[in-house]
């Protein structure tokens, strides 16, 4: 499998779809797995987590993953090296666990678990708390973190485990955190919730706007409350940073004033994919620091 990072959604969305296990190998499914990011120039966090649930669909299906060895490394090899990607699929390495990389820049790529939930979010809160962004309140992050995660941990019914990756670019004074699932899809959960409900089926449109109406909930569990995707549009606004949410065939775009736009793309995506960029020049600083638990 060659990978080939696109820089528009609908090129990277078709990608993934034809190398999608079921639609490249619909009968008998290979032995191994081979990755080359020979042509790869310019990989970014949705690239990463994306790429990383299409590859752990082959995994679960008892392919092995093997990775082209390059004479040579471009900037991409380089940096997935530094995150540790490459010993993610190795046998007995523990994608639940917090792995420590080699980028500082970075939170680990990291494979969704229930029960770990939490205990991510605070350490990769702590983590930029104390290398990036002392004084400064990091909640909307941990926020930010949260509702994403609950929102695709209760809902998505994915058969393969999402991923998140988390990206601090000093340049640019930006976090990022990319967040992909391979499950219904948003207006997938919303349409079979208003089936169930006999209630007239929804364009992509209409249920990804249904979804991001305050209080519009599906069921959602106590610890969520249905807030979870009006909450993400609210802080990355409150912060003048930006929200993309492709799922299906309709991408959402939260620019920086708060205007939003609708996108339709020609292949659907495989589930949901989420990127919130913060802009940390906005993030507020502490009210008091002798109650700072990262000092």
């Amino acid at each position: 499998m060659q990978v080939i990072t696109h820089k528009d959604i609908p090129s990277w969305v078709s990608i993934l779809n034809y190398n999608r296990v079921s639609n490249k190998f619909p009968t008998e499914k290979p032995k191994i797995l081979n990755i080359d990011f020979t042509n790869t120039h310019d990989i970014k966090p949705y690239h990463i987590v994306s790429l990383a649930c299409l590859i752990e669909e082959y995994f679960q299906e008892g392919v092995q993953i093997k990775f082209a060895q390059m004479e040579r490394e471009n900037d991409a090899v380089t940096y997935l090296r530094k995150l540790g990607f490459f010993q993610y699929w190795t046998p007995g390495f523990d994608r639940k666990k917090f792995n420590v990389c080699d980028d500082r820049t970075s939170f680990c790529l990291w494979q969704l678990d229930d029960e770990m939930l939490y205990p991510y979010v605070s350490n990769a809160q702590a983590y930029f708390q104390r290398h990036f962004f002392v004084g400064k309140d990091l909640l909307p992050f941990n926020r930010a973190l949260v509702e994403a995660f609950h929102n695709v941990i209760d809902h998505s019914k994915s058969m393969v485990s999402g991923y998140v990756f988390t990206q601090f670019f000093p340049k640019r004074k930006q976090i990022i955190i990319s967040l992909c699932d391979f499950g219904l899809g948003i207006s997938g959960t919303v349409n079979n919730y208003f089936s169930e409900k006999n209630q007239p089926i929804l364009t992509s449109k209409d249920a990804m706007q249904w979804a991001f109406t305050e209080r519009n909930t599906i069921g959602s569990k106590s610890n969520n409350g249905g807030l979870g995707l009006d909450i993400i549009s609210t802080i990355t606004k409150s912060l003048r940073s930006s929200l993309v949410v492709i799922s299906n065939d309709v991408v959402f775009d939260q620019q920086i004033d708060g205007t939003i736009t609708y996108k339709d793309i020609p292949d659907a995506f495989p589930g949901t994919q989420v990127v919130v960029t913060l802009n940390t020049q906005n993030l507020n600083h502490l009210v008091s620091d002798e109650h700072n638990i990262f000092y």
